[in-house]
């Protein structure tokens, strides 16, 4: 994975602009071996989803689903507070299935789903970690999106 990661960030063509996403371990790789001129010239901190933020990822699966009246949206933005928008998603869909493994012809996706999906995914990245991420944009200066 780190030799990837140096092969897409060494590039030849100095007037080309890249972006690249790296994923959480490369991190906390040593400055010089990624952050350099010509390689990668900073680092944009992307925090966890917001209460607004979490509070429209679930409106837009909503708009994709039949939630029922008994499903609480500040509820579920609550309870997912450490959640990734990706895992937001995942909690979604997951509520879709419980529906319908209860019943196939399911016209609706109850409170009751949301909570069984809620402890079926769990969030995955833990406080320490987060506080790491926080700790390592603060002491390198990155942006913060």
């Amino acid at each position: 994975m780190v030799t990837a990661a140096l092969s897409l960030s060494s590039g030849t063509c100095s007037d080309v602009e890249r972006s690249v996403i790296l994923p959480p371990p490369l991190w906390f790789l040593p400055q010089d071996a990624l952050m350099r001129p010509g390689r990668l010239d900073r680092v944009i901190f992307v925090p966890l989803p917001d209460t607004d933020t979490r509070r429209e990822i679930f409106t837009l699966q909503f708009r994709n689903m039949p939630v029922h009246p008994s499903v609480h949206l500040e509820d579920l933005v609550t309870r997912t507070e450490r959640y990734s928008g990706a895992e937001i998603t995942a909690v979604c869909r997951e509520a879709a299935l419980q529906a319908l493994q209860e019943n196939i012809a399911a016209d609706h996706v109850t409170a009751g789903h949301f909570h069984a999906a809620l402890d079926a995914v769990r969030p995955r990245i833990p406080q320490s970690l987060l506080q790491s991420y926080v700790n390592y944009q603060r002491e390198h200066g990155g942006s913060r999106v």
